[in-house]
């Protein structure tokens, strides 16, 4: 991607797209890295506690958290809901969740199951539980635009989704935590009407 003036310059394989504007919306990659993992996502597995917590009350729960805030938020949530939640932080931080929450330093290495999740194997121990929830930090699929500003490995925008370089908006998982669709239909929405405003007032200043 390319600017010249007011006009960037979108260069795909042997064609280019000319525009005035430009929403970022190519979401992220999830690495996936736990066996069992994919194959029991939406069937015990999910990304977000947030999202999905109501579908395990009263259940056994475990979530595996990279970054505290999101860990601990997730926790605290489930705790009020489930009936048994373990907790396994993969961050140095210290640790603050709930008195009910059974805090594991065990390494998981593999999700078992049949048509859903029913276990998962720690280094020397095996847990049951009916979902795992894992919190890892998501990466975008590339940084498409030379000196965009990113806050960690989200793009960073304003609440109208402008980023930091006029005429290009950010929409959705790329712009970091909650990754919940209701947040990326919001943002489209914004970055949208702001995209729209923003080519309105260059043809109003030209005038």
């Amino acid at each position: 991607m390319v600017k010249s003036g007011d006009i960037f310059n979108i260069l795909p394989k042997n064609t280019v797209y000319n525009s005035k504007a430009i929403i970022l919306a190519n979401g992220t990659n999830q690495k996936r890295t736990l066996p069992g993992e994919e194959k029991f996502l939406g069937r015990g597995v999910s990304y977000c506690g947030t999202c999905d917590a109501g579908l395990f009350k009263n259940k056994t729960t475990v979530v595996i958290a990279e970054q505290k805030e999101e860990g601990e938020n997730d926790v605290k949530l489930l705790s009020e809901l489930c009936e048994k939640v373990y907790y396994i932080p993969l961050y140095k931080e210290e640790i603050n969740v709930p008195n009910n929450v059974e805090v594991l330093y065990e390494k998981p290495n593999a999700i078992i199951g049949e048509n859903k999740v029913q276990q998962l194997q720690l280094e020397n121990t095996v847990i049951n539980c009916d979902g795992i929830f894992i919190l890892r930090e998501a990466i975008p699929t590339s940084q498409l635009v030379q000196s965009i500003e990113y806050e960690g490995n989200a793009i960073k925008v304003s609440r109208d989704m402008s980023t930091n370089i006029p005429g290009i908006f950010a929409a959705g998982d790329i712009t970091g935590w909650p990754y919940q669709i209701s947040k990326a239909v919001c943002e489209g929405q914004i970055a949208a009407l702001s995209a729209m405003n923003y080519i309105k007032n260059l043809y109003s200043d030209a005038s």
